[in-house]
């Protein structure tokens, strides 16, 4: 029977389609993340309609034969100064693999891509896995390599956390709005990121914060009942931000949070407050919400100094992926043939 790819959409999907989806992330990621625990089924089914900070709303294609779901690509358009890329991610069932049953999911993706006058596809594939090797024989090129770490809040010691801030900088946390007579300085230090090791891509674009685009952004994230705790240390000399970090969690995934970005502006760089405003969060979090399972974060592989801080606070790789991408008119050159 002939291999049927149709739309999906989660609002409108039967109790047979949701199984069957969920049936094939669970195989997926046995496959590809063997030390992971299997998604719950709940966690799965909220994760279909959960948006990213930057990524909007996603849209599904999935591949059948006889009924059965072989295959899903699900197509991210990124919006602010990303709103030219297109982020594909695309899941075959482990022992169906190396059949054409991606390719053709991705090639089923590209009138999405097009209708959003998107110029890159951006995805991510592990490390000298299959999806890699597929990658690139479609001609996307490797961009950045990752490394991916988690804590798990279960099992670490706190008591390995540093507590004490160094002379001359505090600690201020705060859910979801920073405190008005922070705001400005506090996007003055977000943009410190650009300093990070991110890789080679031609397509991607720093964000340039502003206090305007932070209270967009937290008002974004409330509306998509994201909660973000942030972490900063500020200079006591002068009262502005010097560093900070942020975790979110998402409501489809409660338990697991997510480590975004870390930066210190460089003139107060050499005082560890990248590791002291770690712990900070860490320490509300965890005095909070006990019950909360892991962080899982990623980070440039070149970025050592900041493997070590997570080092150190107890997180571990558990993964290296690599991001690539590929301009959309060429992919569509190479599908087409």
């Amino acid at each position: 029977m002939e291999l049927e790819i149709t739309n999906f959409d989660p609002k409108q999907a039967t109790e047979a389609d949701l199984d069957g989806y969920h049936e094939l992330v669970v195989a997926v990621r046995a496959t590809d993340w063997p030390d992971d625990p299997a998604p719950s089924y709940e966690s799965t089914v909220r994760g279909l309609g959960a948006t990213t900070t930057s990524g909007g709303t996603p849209s599904y294609l999935v591949a059948r034969r006889a009924g059965q779901l072989l295959g899903v690509v699900r197509v991210g358009l990124l919006t602010g100064d990303n709103d030219h890329i297109a982020m594909v991610h695309v899941q075959v069932r482990p022992d169906l693999r190396r059949a054409g049953t991606g390719t053709r999911l991705l090639r089923a993706a590209l009138p999405t891509v097009r209708a959003g006058a998107r110029q890159t596809v951006f995805g991510v594939a592990m490390e000298g896995g299959s999806g890699a090797a597929w990658a690139a024989g479609l001609g996307f090129r490797v961009t950045q390599r990752l490394v991916l770490m988690r804590l798990k809040l279960t099992t670490v010691d706190p008591e390995g956390w540093p507590v004490t801030a160094p002379d001359g900088y505090r600690m201020v946390t705060w859910l979801n709005h920073a405190p008005e007579e922070l705001v400005d300085s506090y996007a003055r230090a977000r943009n410190a990121i650009h300093d990070a090791p991110r890789g080679e891509s031609s397509a991607l674009r720093d964000r340039e914060w502003t206090p305007e685009l932070v209270r967009e952004a937290e008002r974004d994230l409330v509306g998509r009942k994201v909660e973000q705790r942030v972490a900063v240390a500020v200079h006591e000399a002068t009262g502005e931000v010097a560093g900070l970090t942020e975790l979110e969690f998402y409501p489809h995934q409660p338990d697991f949070g997510t480590q975004q970005d870390t930066a210190v502006l460089a003139a107060h760089r050499g005082h560890g407050l990248g590791a002291h405003v770690k712990a900070a969060n860490l320490r509300r979090l965890v005095a909070e919400h006990p019950g909360r399972q892991r962080i899982d974060t990623s980070t440039d592989y070149a970025n050592t100094h900041m493997i070590e801080v997570n080092r150190r606070l107890g997180f571990t790789v558990y993964g290296v992926p690599t991001t690539v991408e590929q301009g959309t008119a060429d992919l569509e050159r190479r599908l087409a043939s």
